[in-house]
């Protein structure tokens, strides 16, 4: 699992979008079980097999305009909170 600091230490660089998506989904699902400099992961996070932020914006014409930051494994979906 990854250390707060380490975690914080990423997030400083990372644009704001992704920012907020990677803690919120801390404040959801606590710290990642990996961290890089371009993704946070999770495993094994009732109810996704994985969970992951990536650094990288990716912007789509889905209901409008919007970026994508979050995917789950299952869906490949973005959770509740991350819905326009």
């Amino acid at each position: 699992m990854a250390d707060r600091a380490t975690v914080d230490r990423m997030l400083a660089g990372w644009p704001n979008r992704p920012k907020l998506a990677a803690n919120r989904t801390i404040k959801k699902y606590g710290l990642p079980n990996e961290a890089t400099a371009a993704r946070l992961i999770w495993h094994n996070k009732a109810p996704f097999k994985r969970i992951m932020v990536v650094r990288e914006e990716i912007p789509h014409q889905f209901r409008g305009s919007t970026w994508t930051t979050v995917y789950d494994d299952d869906q490949l979906s973005r959770p509740a909170w991350q819905e326009r």
